[in-house]
């Protein structure tokens, strides 16, 4: 294993090659398509924080949840 990026775009660029798209076929579980997109998805945060550093990206919600009392 190489030594670990000097810089923040190093480090982004190495990241993008060890977690690339994953290619989804037939024979993959749900659970490993999950999996593999939840690693794409932080690169891809990532990338778009480096991108706009004044703007400080948000996750996307994924819904409201169910009311509280």
């Amino acid at each position: 294993m190489k030594a670990f990026p000097n810089t923040p775009d190093d480090l982004i660029k190495d990241l993008d090659v060890m977690f690339p798209e994953p290619a989804i076929g037939p024979q993959d579980s749900m659970a490993d398509i999950q999996y593999e997109a939840g690693q794409r998805s932080v690169i891809q945060f990532i990338k778009q924080w480096r991108a706009h550093p004044a703007q400080s990206p948000t996750p996307p919600r994924r819904g409201k949840g169910r009311p509280t009392k």
